[in-house]
């Protein structure tokens, strides 16, 4: 049911399994996905603690953790949880991920930079180089930005996101041709794909 985006009908089921067994990290873990999928933002926080309290080594439930406190632009409580889930395990790139993402929020582009380039060493896609990019953009560093925006554009060539940003970051540099160019084939691409 969780799979096939019946959530409301996956929650009842976990609520049963839940009831005969209170210890059932797993029954909380999906649960908790699920309120998170119905933007159930209090209820799915308090399942990924229980997550926690059960398995307070599992680095995953903070990162889930941490991605719902995102979007409820709880940024402190990204970072605290990134943090504690990088403890556990020092390799997660999506953790650094969220993390710079709240940095940033946060006005704290030095620290933002840090765990983006920690991403890319650990995970380098387009996600993480467009994130980074994102970065260097707020900071004026538009050179680096372009560098970055062009792995996006070569990852995924139909995406318009990254011909937007680089034309932002060419115009910044004084390259109005070139921010024609990609303002164009982004749009160009955005009508082509009206879900992006």
């Amino acid at each position: 049911m969780l799979k096939t985006g019946r959530y409301a009908e996956a929650i009842a089921a976990f609520d049963m399994a839940l009831a005969a067994d209170r210890g059932l990290a797993n029954g909380y873990l999906f649960r908790a996905r699920a309120y998170a999928a119905m933007n159930r933002t209090e209820a799915a926080i308090r399942d990924f603690s229980k997550v926690i309290q059960l398995q307070p080594g599992n680095a995953g439930a903070f990162v889930e953790r941490a991605t719902v406190h995102l979007g409820a632009n709880e940024h402190q409580a990204v970072i605290a949880d990134c943090s504690e889930a990088l403890q556990r395990d020092p390799n997660l790139a999506y953790a650094y991920t969220l993390r710079g993402l709240a940095w940033r929020e946060m006005g704290n582009l030095p620290r933002s930079l840090e765990d983006f380039n920690r991403a890319v060493d650990l995970a380098p896609g387009m996600q993480t180089y467009f994130q980074r990019a994102a970065t260097y953009q707020s900071l004026g560093e538009h050179p680096k930005a372009l560098a970055d925006l062009d792995q996006v554009v070569s990852f995924i060539p139909s995406s318009p996101m990254g011909y937007l940003a680089r034309a932002r970051s060419r115009e910044a540099m004084g390259d109005a041709l070139g921010a024609r160019s990609d303002r164009e084939t982004g749009r160009r691409l955005e009508k082509a794909r009206p879900d992006q």
